[in-house]
């Protein structure tokens, strides 16, 4: 899985279509993205990278986004469905893969609202399937309750998870979507780059990072044991990282800025950390923390 629309505002347009490229070719087929990245801006490069593709290519591919219901929104059930629309004629594409809701928090209507809104999205035709993201487990019931009842599959829900955030194990998220058959999706899985093993307390990471927001000086432990590990299997820091994701049955969207991260991140594939390995890192992952405007989950 690939996802685009991160934080880096530098990033060109020829970087963004290497690592793309790259991507494919190590066998990447999720492009996660979303209206509000870069303004509609991420969505338009993606639908300009796909219609360079042969049809075997693209027809390999799978397309995410997202629409962020805003307290204006009084509508957000007729806007959510506007939106998407106007998500797939950025993305030149009749019908998304699937389609998710950004997060509970901003909107002033209720997550039943919402949840009817994918539900006349799906009906449509406008996308395969529908998915939640930042949602915590008794937000899923509710979404879920609805969507059943209209006979439309919940897909997935979209958390920040990581070894710097290990919250979703542990508030009842993880048991709950494993209940109702909703996947979860990883973003931040490399803690914005903190668990790639490339920064110090001497050499900080730079920018606004939000996520993954634990102190580079508290994180040494941590680094140190997934670097011990990351020997032993040959692979890198940021390959532990996102392994131990898969190993707990979520699946991570890393960012890709250039072509070398895009080929580090498919190097986490085929293969597997061993059991002791897993228990040792739970122990020194840190549960970060929820919040009422965004990560409910």
């Amino acid at each position: 899985m690939w996802g685009y629309g991160g934080y880096d505002k530098d990033l060109s347009e020829a970087t963004a279509e290497a690592a793309f490229k790259k991507s494919l070719q190590c066998g990447l087929r999720l492009i996660d993205t979303a209206a509000m990245y870069g303004d509609g801006e991420s969505e338009r490069l993606v639908g300009k990278f796909l219609k360079k593709l042969n049809p075997e290519e693209r027809s390999e591919v799978l397309v995410a986004t997202k629409y962020c219901p805003m307290p204006w929104h009084l509508n957000a059930r007729c806007q959510l469905v506007t939106s998407l629309k106007e998500s797939l004629e950025r993305l030149q594409m009749e019908k998304v893969d699937l389609f998710q809701i950004h997060g509970p928090a901003l909107s002033v209507r209720s997550i039943e609202h919402l949840a009817e809104g994918l539900a006349d999205a799906y009906d449509a035709g406008l996308t395969t399937a529908v998915g939640v993201s930042n949602f915590n487990a008794k937000e899923i019931r509710r979404a879920h309750e609805v969507l059943t009842k209209r006979n439309v599959p919940l897909t997935s829900n979209q958390v920040e998870f990581s070894l710097l955030r290990m919250a979703p194990m542990e508030n009842g998220l993880f048991s709950t979507c494993a209940e109702l058959g909703v996947q979860i999706l990883a973003y931040s899985p490399l803690g914005m780059g903190r668990l790639t093993g490339k920064y110090t307390p001497q050499n900080p990471p730079p920018g606004n990072r939000r996520f993954g927001n634990v102190p580079i000086e508290q994180m040494q432990p941590l680094l140190e044991k997934m670097k011990t590990i990351a020997d032993v299997h040959n692979k890198t820091t940021s390959q532990v990282a996102l392994n131990w994701i898969i190993c707990k049955g979520a699946i991570p969207i890393p960012g890709a800025k250039n072509e070398k991260q895009a080929e580090q991140n498919a190097g986490a594939l085929g293969w597997q950390l061993t059991k002791e390995e897993i228990e040792e890192l739970d122990k020194m992952g840190f549960s970060g923390s929820t919040n009422f405007i965004w990560q409910h989950g």
